[in-house]
């Protein structure tokens, strides 16, 4: 059975009067003479080393899709240079805010850094000044109802756990994984698999990904390995089906602060023979 390389995403970068000109260490774009908006980091649109990501998939649906046959979730970075208002882009559609800004957003909350927005269809998001967000969504819904009332669901951050889940529905997950030095993806078979790199440092499969960087894993591709330069660089993961998947494979190494590492025995006191005791006077 053929198997398939992990596909590297170029991002789309998009410019609006509402963007700004410099956008930190993301995408390692620094600083522009237009104002960036917004990064499609992965889209079927998005050019990959063998042309459009969508017609790469269309070539080999079933080898990059697998045996769920689900198209991988979309996800776009949003840069706003001045409180800005933004609709979901589809019905199935969740924010994570991972640089809350300088001020409140036009509806007047705060934003933390971690924040989950559920965004449902025909809802608009609110972003603060200098706040950076990642919206994932489905490509997939199972159904074509539209909810009848738009509205936001705001989730207080989760833990920094190793592997922590930031949204699951029946369409789409979306995780955190906090990278040891080294661990690998082993692909299943049964889904396709996003991971984007939300901090530097970090390699896959030979390859330095920028913060924003996106990597597309198909279900059947041979497996790569994650490589990091500083303890707990993180990913983000998405994966269009609600049960946790097993591709990621990673061996910790033993951390003191943690107290996993083998405690020395305790010090034995010291026993002495009776005889060395009872010693007579003229030894003592």
């Amino acid at each position: 059975m053929r198997t398939f390389d992990p596909i590297f995403i170029a991002p789309r970068l998009v410019t609006r009067d509402w963007g700004r000109t410099d956008i930190g260490a993301w995408l390692g774009a620094g600083q522009s003479t237009e104002p960036l908006a917004e990064a499609w980091a992965l889209d079927a649109a998005n050019l990959t080393e063998s042309g459009p990501l969508g017609r790469r998939v269309a070539r080999h649906p079933t080898g990059v899709l697998g045996d769920v046959g689900r198209a991988p979730p979309k996800l776009r970075l949003v840069f706003p240079g001045r409180g800005t208002t933004i609709k979901s882009t589809s019905p199935l559609s969740f924010w994570t805010v991972m640089e809350p800004g300088v001020a409140a957003a036009p509806d007047g909350a705060a934003h933390r850094p971690g924040e989950r927005i559920r965004a449902y269809e025909g809802a608009e998001v609110a972003l603060a000044e200098g706040s950076v967000a990642v919206e994932v969504s489905s490509s997939f819904i199972g159904t074509n109802e539209p909810d009848p009332t738009p509205h936001l669901v705001r989730l207080p951050p989760v833990s920094k756990r190793m592997r922590a889940t930031l949204f699951r529905d029946d369409w789409l997950s979306v995780e955190t994984w906090s990278l040891p030095e080294w661990s690998r993806i082993v692909p299943d078979g049964e889904t396709c698999h996003v991971i984007m790199a939300i901090g530097t440092g970090i390699r896959c499969d030979g390859r330095a990904l920028k913060p924003g960087e996106a990597v597309l894993a198909p279900a059947r591709g041979r497996p790569f390995d994650l490589v990091v330069e500083r303890r707990d660089a993180r990913m983000l993961v998405a994966y269009p089906a609600r049960a946790p998947t097993s591709v990621w494979r990673h061996t910790p190494g033993p951390d003191p602060a943690s107290g996993q590492l083998p405690k020395p025995a305790p010090q034995q006191p010291l026993l002495w023979a009776k005889a060395n005791l009872d010693l007579p006077a003229e030894a003592a």
